[in-house]
């Protein structure tokens, strides 16, 4: 204990009077670190009990985001221009009648570039039953210095702003996570607190007297514009995944109140005086103005006094959604004409409120600069009475409750006309509004249910804090207005029904709305034998509970805050999140980090188009290896579901690569292990132009990944099973920002996965051992590899859409990247390899091929017996699609006949795209395998040359091109099928008929919910039956299933296969099986003047596929032809030989799955062969030596001969 103790003082210190709590803290019995400790009460666990905020990581900096920024500002102020044009200037002229001419002729927020962090990491609250799907915080500070360019006219006179500072901390929250894609349910972005702004305004001189009037009433609507949208409980949010029954968007909308901080205003002392006085002294009408988040609450005024006094009634209830919320306490003048600040105090947290609580808190003058450590002398000082009410969901206490409202949709008649409409709720003296909604479009039409009703969804909670003593008698007032202010439906909520309710939680599904020329519906008729009333105006989803709360003490209070923020240093995080660092003592200012590290300048890189721009930023990631630690779980639970499924995408592609004899190779166990991958460092790029989306590029984000895990994998194949116990992975992973959006939410979606392949190491257990020195070691090990590429390296990418289609932001381009070209290589020859073929009369041979990969394709040459300086043929030729000419191509020289790891016999350096165009047909410097995953070859070891022939055909779309070979590009959006048909996923296959070309889709596991599917006519003649439920002429029972492919294929194709060929479309489930297909005649498709053909866009037919049964499918379909043209490049002489000697040329041999399989098992029988005989030459040597060694055995005895004889 005084170990403890002593430990504490010397590193606490500086704590000042912190030093006495902390020592309590220490010595106190810990709890869970989300409850209190001593509340008052001993308090069960529930399941709605409120888990708050955990800090997971200190303060980190963001200057690696400066670049981020640099190319996402120009979208965010064309976003911005638009939310003032449409939003603000109409809310001006709203809230100010005097003002209805004001407009905005200018705005631009300048070239200045907001500054990030530092940023700190928190686990998200959520209810304990949530737990699992626990999601986590960014909390950012943001600092804006810009000279803006804003413009306001207001009839003949104008009147701007040429510089903005803006200050505050902005929180994003990724909640819940899940285990399937897109692994992250939605975002929410907010401000922590109200940011301070600060705005230079300028003007002509005919209304500068009378804009300095109006300067103070637009700050202060300005303010309470930016409150009610981005300050909690305000929020503005990206739903991620669509079902409601996964993530509930009013649930993910929900700030989730921890408690509420009762504030009691008791006196003030030495005030300024304000009002001059002809015979007495200066005195003031104070008056105090709170603000806590977009809460704000004023007092009663007190007349003509320094030293005022307030009432016992002068009490507010905060409602408290973060610890680290502050409280902005300003003291008022009352005036006749205008109110005037005489003083302010410095904005305190909660944990800071509490400590002060009846103790004075000095006031500043309204000028002084509150967050510096001199702000200047005092003004006179006020003292409060703080108290902590926490929420609890078990029991009423006298203290207090929370009425809790969440409203889902609202129907309305489909007749009804509205641009907007809103929620206004009721309740006491309180009245709150939910932000105004459209209603629910489909194709430019507004949305309707089966009973022809327009939905509107608010998806909205509202809390309010009222005294336990006027629950019976309260009502909740809802009351839905339009657009034109008229009210569309209204309706009463006795609370004393919810309070009877179980749990005092009540939901109505199908809450009456009324109009409102009527009383408003009581509800309580609902569960009587009453009618509805005949003028029922629609219909509300509706639930509404009431929780608790229990007044804890000051010094509990205080504890458990600084728990929730000491969970770091005490390791209290989650069992997979990394460790991370010790808190530091005082979080470092924008200044400190600006001087401790200067801000780099981009280095702009002058590359050709298939480039993207480096900017050189390179930093650590301790607070996104945290994040990752939390999201982890989810993520490697998506991963083992995807290589355990028998029929999944990575498991058929990972099958396609082995011999036929392993085509059962499959995972029937996949975990990654408990270890997290740490990330780090970090590179920033600009992301290349997507094809079709002009102007809308993007950002890159390379992050270097090694993954350390104790994974336990089974790969089982033909009733064996082999175990791996430890995985080693290291490569870089690639995150993808794009597009960028000129309006609202700014980015268009996310893609993530590696450019390159990962190097990958592993140890195997149980049976496993055996295979790592066997024959299979190299197979294991390189289906693990392909199994890997197929899944995570580009083309193949997790994409998370966050714009619309209406925005531009296409899905299926941002599943799959746009190829930038064809590399086409042709093996040459190779000099001085590695013998691993002992002859008794000759040199070591080997009988070599190659392997060569780019991103997740793999190609193998023929193999040339017999020689270890082999010569290909010319037909020994394949063509890598890339899609980044930062992709390397990875190339190896095996050796044929052989399982072992020695298979391998040398390979040279990886190169990226330019690097193997620009060493065509030049030398290759040959090594030895790496030794373990961190190194990429054995540069002591030189293992010859190698020569690659290498051409360059870039594709031009809607042109034939000038190579033998052209470039198809299917793209798929979604597919209609029959739901009987619809029970085993769907997926595309394009293949070329009578050619061995063929790819598919992934596979698209469930169909859209109804709520989603998007139905219309396709103006096709003879429409079935579900094409006809679009236009609601049959029951929507009938409807088809739709599956949303959006992916692109891209097929090489022969230009003779344009003269007869035909390309068939055919729609196939998980297990491959026909349902459908469709033949396109590709000579036709050539004859076209735009080389394309289109079904189902721009009010085009969809395309129609049937099935072996007659059942017919529909889809949306793009085909279009791409032309390769062959660039050129640099090509050295034949007649210089840099090889020093002649070359043996071989017979090149056929390298297919079926011949390999032969040629295996000859070489397995020879070997067998050779070991039999070396077995009969060890028997016969073994009974020549024990022959000679008879006549020593049973030989005469020894004979000794005496010292000193002769003989």
């Amino acid at each position: 204990m005084f170990d403890q103790c002593l430990t504490v003082c010397r590193d606490r210190c500086s704590a000042g009077p912190d030093l006495e709590e902390e020592i309590a803290e220490t010595f106190a019995v810990d709890s869970d670190g989300d409850d209190s400790s001593d509340s008052g009460f001993d308090k069960p666990k529930s399941d709605q009990d409120m888990l708050p905020r955990r800090q997971l990581t200190s303060a980190e900096c963001l200057h690696w985001m400066d670049s981020i920024f640099d190319q996402l500002w120009p979208k965010v102020d064309l976003a911005v221009k638009k939310i003032i044009k449409q939003i603000v200037e109409p809310k001006i002229q709203q809230k100010l009648p005097l003002l209805e001419g004001l407009t905005f002729t200018k705005f631009t927020l300048g070239t200045g570039v907001p500054q990030l962090g530092p940023v700190d990491v928190w686990a998200a609250p959520c209810h304990r039953k949530d737990e699992d799907r626990r999601g986590t915080e960014l909390h950012m500070e943001v600092n804006l210095e810009s000279e803006v360019d804003v413009e306001l006219q207001y009839g003949a006179f104008t009147a701007g702003a040429k510089s903005l500072k803006l200050t505050g901390t902005i929180v994003v929250r990724f909640d819940p996570f899940l285990d399937k894609l897109p692994l992250i349910g939605g975002l929410v972005w907010y401000f922590l607190d109200p940011p301070v702004i600060h705005l230079s305004f300028v003007g002509v001189a005919q209304i500068s007297q009378q804009f300095a009037v109006l300067e103070g009433t637009l700050m202060r609507l300005i303010d309470s514009l930016i409150a009610r949208r981005l300050v909690l409980p305000n929020n503005m949010y990206r739903q991620l995944v669509k079902d409601e029954d996964i993530v509930d968007t009013a649930t993910l909308r929900d700030p989730k109140p921890l408690g509420i901080l009762r504030i009691r205003a008791i006196d003030g002392m030495n005030l300024v005086g304000n009002d001059f006085h002809l015979f007495r002294r200066r005195t003031s009408d104070p008056y105090l103005r709170l603000r806590l988040s977009a809460d704000e609450w004023t007092s009663s005024t007190v007349y003509e006094t320094c030293n005022p006094k307030w009432d016992e009634d002068a009490t507010h209830d905060f409602l408290v959604y973060d610890t680290e919320q502050k409280l902005h306490i300003d003291l008022y003048d009352y005036g006749t004409v205008r109110d005037t600040l005489i003083g302010r105090a410095r904005p305190m947290t909660v944990y800071e409120l509490l400590k002060r609580s009846q103790t004075r808190i000095p006031l500043y003058a309204p000028d002084a600069d509150l967050f510096s450590d001199h702000p200047g002398p005092t003004c006179g000082s006020l003292q409060f009475d703080f108290a902590w009410l926490r929420v609890t969901p078990e029991r009423l206490q006298p203290d207090g409750c929370v009425v809790r409202l969440k409203m889902d949709q609202v129907w309305l008649p489909g007749s009804t006309e509205l641009d907007w409409a809103e929620c206004h709720v009721s309740l006491l003296d309180m009245e709150k509004i939910s932000p105004a909604v459209s209603p629910c479009t489909d194709h430019g039409r507004a949305k309707q249910d089966t009973l022809g009703e327009m939905q509107l969804d608010i998806e909205y909670v509202m809390c309010f804090p009222i005294p336990t003593s006027k629950l019976e008698e309260s009502v909740l007032r809802l009351s839905l207005i339009g657009s034109d202010k008229t009210v569309l439906g209204k309706c009463r909520i006795p609370l004393k029904d919810v309070a009877a309710a179980h749990l005092r939680h009540r939901r109505w599904p199908d809450l009456t709305l009324i109009g409102d020329d009527a009383t408003a519906f009581d509800i309580t008729s609902a569960f009587s034998n009453e009618p509805e009333p005949e003028n029922k105006s629609g219909r509300a989803d509706v639930t509404v509970s009431i929780l608790g709360l229990v007044c804890v003490r000051q010094d509990s209070a205080r504890r458990d805050m600084r728990r929730q923020k000491r969970l770091v240093t005490t390791g209290a995080t989650s069992p997979s999140a990394p460790s991370p660092p010790r808190l530091p003592r005082r979080r470092p200012s924008q200044r400190d980090l600006r001087r401790a590290s200067p801000k780099k300048q981009p280095l702009r890189l002058s590359l050709s188009h298939a480039n993207t721009l480096g900017f050189g930023t390179m930093e650590s990631l301790d607070w996104f290896n945290c994040f990752f630690g939390q999201l982890w779980p989810k993520l490697a639970t998506y991963i083992k579901n995807m290589m355990e499924d028998r029929w999944g995408n990575v498991t058929q592609k990972m099958q396609a690569t082995v011999p036929s004899i392993l085509k059962d190779l499959h995972f029937s166990k996949f975990c990654l292990g408990q270890k997290t991958p740490v990330f780090g460092p970090v590179k920033v790029f600009e992301a290349p132009e997507r094809i079709d989306q002009k102007g809308m590029n993007g950002a890159e984000i390379h992050l270097g990944v090694t993954l350390d895990s104790d994974a336990d994998i089974q790969l089982s194949v033909m009733q064996l099973t082999v175990g791996v116990h430890s995985l080693k992975i290291r490569g870089d992973l690639l995150i993808r920002l794009e597009p960028f959006l000129s309006e609202t939410p700014i980015l268009g979606g996310i893609v993530v996965c590696f450019l390159n392949p990962p190097r990958i190491s592993m140890k195997f257990s149980g049976l496993g051992r055996v295979v790592d020195n066997s024959m299979l070691a190299s197979v294991v090990h390189h289906a693990i590899d392909r199994a890997v590429a197929k899944a995570t390296v580009m083309p193949n990418v997790i994409s998370v859409p966050i714009g619309t289609e209406a925005q531009g932001v296409d899905r299926a381009l941002l599943r799959l990247p746009k190829p930038l070209g064809v590399l086409r290589v042709r093996a040459c020859r190779a000099s001085g390899l590695p013998g691993s073929r002992m002859h008794l009369l000759s040199a070591t041979t080997s009988n070599p091929y190659l392997r060569l990969t780019v991103a997740d394709d793999e190609w193998q040459s023929s193999v040339v017996n017999g020689t270890c300086d082999p010569i290909w043929s010319e037909e020994d030729v394949h063509c890598f699609l890339f899609f980044d000419s930062r992709q390397h191509m990875s190339i190896e020289v095996l050796e044929d006949g052989s399982f072992s790891q020695k298979r391998v016999l040398c390979q040279a350096r990886t190169m990226n795209i330019n690097d193997v165009i620009n060493n065509s047909q030049e030398p290759i410097p040959l090594f030895g395998p790496p030794s373990n995953v961190d190194t990429e070859v054995d540069v002591e070891t030189r293992c010859g040359m190698l020569e690659l022939s290498c051409e360059l055909l870039e594709p031009v779309a809607a042109s034939m091109g000038d190579d033998e070979l052209c470039m198809l590009r299917i793209k798929i959006d979604e597919v209609y099928v029959p739901k009987s048909l619809a029970t085993e996923g769907a997926a595309i296959r394009a293949r070329i008929r009578d050619r061995d070309i063929e790819k598919y889709t992934p596979i698209i596991q469930e169909p859209l919910s109804e709520q989603d599917a998007k139905i219309e006519n396709d103006g096709e003649e003879g429409e079935e039956d579900w094409m006809q439920e679009a236009r609601g002429r049959v029951d929507k029972s009938n409807a088809p299933a739709v599956f949303e492919i959006e992916y692109i294929l891209y097929l090489l194709v022969r230009q003779e296969d344009f003269e007869k060929g035909t390309l068939e479309i055919e729609l196939v489930s998980k297990k491959k099986s026909l349902i459908a297909s469709r033949s396109v005649d590709l000579p036709k498709l050539a004859k076209s003047q735009s080389l394309s053909r289109a079904w189902g866009s721009k009010g085009r037919a969809r395309m129609v596929l049937t099935g072996p049964d007659e059942a017919v499918c529909r889809a949306d379909v793009d085909i279009i032809i791409m032309g390769l043209h062959p660039q050129k490049s640099k090509h050295r002489s034949r007649g210089h030989n840099p090889w020093g000697g002649k070359a043996t040329n071989a017979t090149a041999m056929c390298c297919c799955s079926t011949c390999t399989m032969q040629k295996q098992i000859r070489h397995l029988l020879g070997v067998a062969f050779k070991l039999a005989v070396d077995c009969i030459a060890c028997l016969l040597g073994a009974a020549a030596l024990i022959l000679s060694l008879i006549p020593v055995l049973i030989g005469s005895k020894h004979r000794y001969i005496a010292p000193g004889s002769n003989q």
